[in-house]
């Protein structure tokens, strides 16, 4: 009887800690790999070769970049799968659908990776696309006209969603959307409308005029919104990052909380951070002393205590994606 207790303690504890795939990069050797991380062993699983990046996960599968083509891979790297030609691979909320950019526009694919629609458009690459909250159009900016489109593959219709606003994020009960909103070479603000919302309708702002916020993103619980506050405009010395500081704000009190001061922001990539499921645990990139990022871990309910999870010299690590 023991040792059954023994297991099913084994087995919980083994639980506590979500799973994180991230990108890290090798200086030194010019190379880049897709990488799995679990938490609750601290292993750290390469999932390809040279020049592969920017994981994100599919239910218990994780899709990945190689080159310009989208793979699918197991947490061993394995089972591996390439499905069709893109970069910036992001997943529908229910893991129905996939897009990503590719030469000719925006592809989007089933669950079977099955190309449902190519949606032949100007897009900047540097702004990544999102899915709206039922799944059916996928948002996309395009830098000539200052603005946000939703096009909905399924009805085929194309709509202005917003001029010079960002990464519209749908709510996890689908009834709020996200936005970043700002010029670009200038600050950025935070702010939240109803689905309902049209361009010109007023926005409730969370953050200032004056402050520089980017990157927001929802909790899955929806209690909290993370956002990053951009120290400087400009890359550290010797390093890609632009440094800043991480906003845990409270949706119920609006109470802001800084969790992180030592943040670094990737350009052309979203999200750059992540809550588990349970609302936890936080993990985004912290800049080291080398100037390269490490995966690091705010534990939400103990004081936001800190913990750098990869300290490998050798790995620049960066872009973490929790398994939701």
């Amino acid at each position: 009887m023991r040792y059954f207790f023994f297991i099913i303690y084994f087995f919980i504890s083994s639980q506590i800690f979500p799973q994180v795939v991230f990108t890290a990069i090798n200086h030194s050797l010019n190379d880049v790999r897709a990488c799995f991380f679990d938490d609750s062993t601290n292993e750290i699983i390469e999932l390809s070769s040279n020049n592969s990046y920017l994981p994100v996960w599919f239910d218990d599968k994780i899709i990945f970049n190689f080159g310009n083509h989208v793979w699918l891979t197991d947490k061993t790297g394995n089972e591996q799968k390439i499905l069709f030609e893109g970069v910036k691979p992001v997943v529908s909320k229910k893991n129905k659908f996939v897009a990503a950019y590719t030469k000719d526009g925006i592809v989007v694919t089933d669950s079977q990776f099955k190309i449902l629609k190519t949606i032949e458009i100007n897009y900047w690459d540097k702004i990544t696309p999102t899915f709206s909250s039922d799944e059916l159009s996928v948002s996309y900016y395009d830098k000539e006209r200052e603005s946000t489109f939703l096009f909905s593959w399924f009805n085929e219709t194309n709509k202005q969603f917003g001029k010079m606003t960002y990464h519209p994020t749908w709510s996890p009960d689908g009834e709020k959307i996200l936005l970043n909103l700002g010029k670009i070479d200038e600050n950025f603000r935070v702010g939240i409308v109803d689905t309902s919302w049209n361009e010109g309708d007023p926005i409730s702002f969370i953050t200032s005029k004056n402050e520089n916020c980017i990157l927001p993103v929802w909790s899955p619980k929806q209690n909290h919104i993370a956002y990053m506050v951009l120290k400087s405009n400009k890359t550290l010395p010797n390093s890609d990052f632009i440094p800043g500081i991480i906003i845990l704000y409270n949706i119920s009190t609006r109470v802001k909380i800084v969790i992180a001061e030592d943040a670094g922001f990737t350009e052309g990539a979203y999200p750059q951070f992540c809550f588990d499921r349970e609302e936890k645990f936080f993990y985004y990139t912290a800049i080291n002393d080398l100037g390269y990022g490490t995966i690091a871990r705010i534990n939400l309910k103990d004081n936001y205590e800190k913990k750098n999870l990869t300290n490998d010299i050798n790995r620049d690590c960066r872009l973490p994606h929790c398994q939701n």
